[in-house]
């Protein structure tokens, strides 16, 4: 039914608006239970894992304890690790809310998988913590002791990982925010940089020799100019009166 969705999607809208509710689409397969073909795997490799952990665990604390297939023995009492303490429902339910929420809080999908990733690391912890409590609670007070207690130990498994994800989704989309904000204020001060760049490189490229006269100065050219032609006219006027003098003194010599 979903892939008919995301065919008929595709077809009537586009892949612009399928982009947009491809995420809504595919959470639907992680909100149903998986396949067996995927669930018997992850589950059997939880059991293993969980047992291991919890043997070198007890052995490192003082208690000895021996690994035989998916139990724990223990110096008075076996506790076995199957399907529900394997921790497979929690580790669904939280990929579901960090998928969930992550979409919500955070923007980049760098984040969002670094959450998905951190919130399946807290399932993993918080049912390691489950199977120890009771491997230790089995080791001092029996095996009787553990069916007053083991559904209060799931309840707490998955409130740790429900407060884990909360608190976790709220330092990520802090600390996204603060870097977004830091590396915007960076390209800001990168860009009033290269504009300053800029009109220096500008400014360099004008030809220096050539300066603005100030207001009442004449060019040096241009005074050279102003000069020769005011003293023609006076060579001009000397050349006259030489000329008008010389004139006067022929009339007179005449007139002798």
């Amino acid at each position: 039914c979903t892939l008919f969705v995301i065919a008929y999607i595709q077809q009537a809208a586009g892949p612009k608006t399928l982009r947009h509710f491809l995420f809504p689409l595919l959470f639907l397969f992680v909100a149903v239970p998986l396949p067996k073909i995927i669930w018997n795997p992850v589950v059997f490799s939880l059991q293993s894992f969980v047992t291991m952990l919890n043997v070198e665990t007890l052995n490192l604390i003082g208690i000895p304890a021996q690994k035989q297939g998916y139990t724990i023995l223990l110096p008075n009492t076996v506790v076995g690790v199957d399907e529900a303490c394997s921790g497979v429902r929690s580790l669904q339910s939280s990929i579901m809310a960090a998928l969930f929420i992550g979409d919500l809080v955070l923007r980049r999908a760098g984040w969002k998988v670094f959450f998905m990733i951190s919130g399946i690391l807290l399932a993993i912890v918080g049912n390691f913590g489950r199977s120890l409590y009771l491997s230790i609670t089995a080791h001092r007070s029996g095996p009787e002791a553990l069916d007053a207690i083991h559904d209060a130990a799931g309840w707490s498994v998955l409130l740790f990982t429900a407060v884990g994800v909360s608190v976790l989704a709220w330092v990520a989309s802090g600390l996204e925010k603060s870097l977004t904000d830091a590396v915007s204020n960076d390209e800001a001060d990168v860009d009033i940089e290269l504009d300053s760049e800029e009109s220096e490189t500008e400014d360099s490229d004008l030809d220096p020799d050539i300066s603005t006269p100030v207001a009442g100065q004449v060019p040096s050219e241009r005074s050279e100019n102003l000069e020769s032609s005011t003293t023609q006219p006076r060579h001009m006027g000397n050349h006259q009166e030489a000329s008008g003098k010389s004139g006067s003194a022929d009339d007179s010599r005449h007139g002798r």
